[in-house]
């Protein structure tokens, strides 16, 4: 009761009067199922439900499963002209997008939507996002005025950012956000909620707007790299930027006229993660490769 009191304080109520929304939701057979559907009613809104109870069975989902269930929701949200759709993992934190055409909206895609419709709807002095975020947001942010804090990629981070003053909102790269006139942590309820909020705020669908915003091309790649040999491969990156403009928030992050590369070795897999963006597809591919090559040479030679 106090969740769905705070819940429902931190929302403009009065703002769902002006369309009935209809909605698809995914509830993933996991925790959110048995809470938010209550207040959604309390909202007004049209809601088809999928997988809508516990089950003890999946709080783990294969991506073979999720990748099935994404396509049924895509499916019933362009079959019956629904304005958005929705799935929520399965620990309620995070979630995905499913435009009204229905189409996918991948998780760079979905954090420069939502933070469109927040600086459209509200007036805050800064934001916070990953490393590894679209640089759309730092464009988006400068039309309004607004602070862009760039955080590691870990949840702690998005939660100490959240924590710092003037900081109105939180956008993540894994389809966490943090709203913290709400709550200092990811809520994957709380964010549909907002989400559809801000929709009608604003009079547009997301996919129109994203339609709209112009994403630049990202791409990413991972290489094989031993665990003995991590430390030594990110001293030699280190080293062999140190000319260059860059960031070492978290990996090391060189930045380009017309975009970005960022690498950073896996915190688990015996790997280098290598992500790239540019406006330009074909030099984002020329970009990708070129650091490829010098990574895998760079590696090569610390073998001998």
């Amino acid at each position: 009761e106090s969740y769905r009191e705070n819940f429902l304080k931190a929302l403009d109520i009065d703002i769902f009067e002006n369309k009935k929304m209809k909605i698809v939701i995914d509830y993933s057979y996991g925790l959110a199922a048995p809470i938010f559907s209550s207040i959604l009613g309390m909202l007004g809104c049209e809601v088809i439900s999928l997988n809508a109870y516990l089950d003890q069975n999946k709080l783990t989902l294969s991506a073979k499963d999720i990748s099935s269930n994404l396509k049924q929701l895509s499916t019933i949200v362009s079959s019956l002209n629904a304005d958005v759709g929705f799935m929520i993992n399965q620990s309620a934190e995070s979630i995905t997008m499913i435009d009204e055409k229905g189409r996918l909206i991948d998780n760079q895609e979905i954090v420069a939507i939502v933070t469109e419709l927040f600086l459209r709807s509200f007036k805050v002095k800064s934001i916070a996002v990953p490393i590894n975020t679209t640089g759309l947001i730092e464009k988006i942010a400068s039309l309004r005025g607004v602070n862009v804090i760039r955080t590691m990629g870990s949840h702690r981070s998005m939660m100490e950012a959240a924590d710092t003053e003037d900081v109105g909102f939180v956008g993540g790269t894994r389809g966490g956000f943090i709203f913290t006139d709400f709550l200092f942590a990811c809520d994957g309820m709380f964010s549909i909620a907002k989400i559809i909020e801000l929709i009608i705020k604003n009079d547009i669908h997301p996919g129109e707007l994203l339609d709209q915003l112009k994403i630049p091309v990202m791409l990413c790649q991972e290489i094989v790299c031993p665990k003995e040999l991590k430390g030594k491969l990110m001293r030699v990156i280190t080293e062999e930027s140190s000319n260059l403009k860059r960031s070492l928030l978290d990996g090391i992050k060189i930045f380009i006229d017309s975009g970005w590369i960022l690498i950073s070795p896996h915190r688990e897999e015996s790997t280098f993660i290598i992500q790239v963006e540019s406006e330009d597809a074909d030099y984002a591919k020329k970009l990708l490769e070129e650091w490829k090559n010098k990574l895998i040479d760079w590696r090569d030679k610390l073998k001998k």
